[in-house]
């Protein structure tokens, strides 16, 4: 190879080596900016609670033969949103949303005076079950459980199976 060709490759190769230099910073600077971009323009992404697979509650109206199946259902309800119910005032101001009717006037004085029993679900609880719960069920179940009646056997053991659970 001639001297003049030598050197010309040379100087070539430089070149190249120049704008490849150039290009690595190049593309460096953009990183760099694209990393900050993405630290300052990405905001959290907002947090989907999965869907409640079920629907709320019916109101109650203060029906006992229809307590045991409200408070049921209510509880399921909130036991599968914990996120929505994060504090004994907020479940009971569900429940009390979710009454009507004789149970809505039930709850009017504890509304009015602002009482404390609002505060505390427990307790609110039990005082909802001393007014709505039927206080002689267990008898009554223990009398319809003894006798069969005129219907099948299948459909005195699923009535069966129904009274059992008010019994002790």
């Amino acid at each position: 190879m001639d001297p003049v060709t030598a050197a010309s490759l040379v100087v070539q190769n430089q070149v190249l080596q120049q704008q490849v230099d150039q290009l690595t910073d190049v593309v460096m600077l953009l990183q760099q900016q694209l990393q900050q971009q993405s630290q300052v323009a990405a905001p959290a992404a907002p947090v989907v609670p999965p869907k409640c697979p079920i629907s709320p509650p019916k109101k109650f109206a203060g029906d006992v033969d229809e307590f045991p199946g409200f408070l049921a259902q209510y509880h399921l309800y909130i036991s599968l949103r914990p996120r929505d119910f994060p504090d004994d005032q907020t479940k009971v101001g569900f429940i009390l949303s979710l009454l009507k009717g004789q149970a809505a006037n039930w709850s009017t004085p504890l509304l009015l005076e602002s009482a404390p029993l609002l505060q505390d679900y427990n307790r609110f609880i039990e005082q909802l079950q001393v007014a709505f719960a039927n206080p002689i069920k267990a008898e009554n179940a223990n009398r319809r459980i003894l006798h069969q009646g005129r219907g099948s056997v299948a459909v005195y053991t699923a009535e069966f199976q129904l009274l059992a659970q008010d019994l002790s």
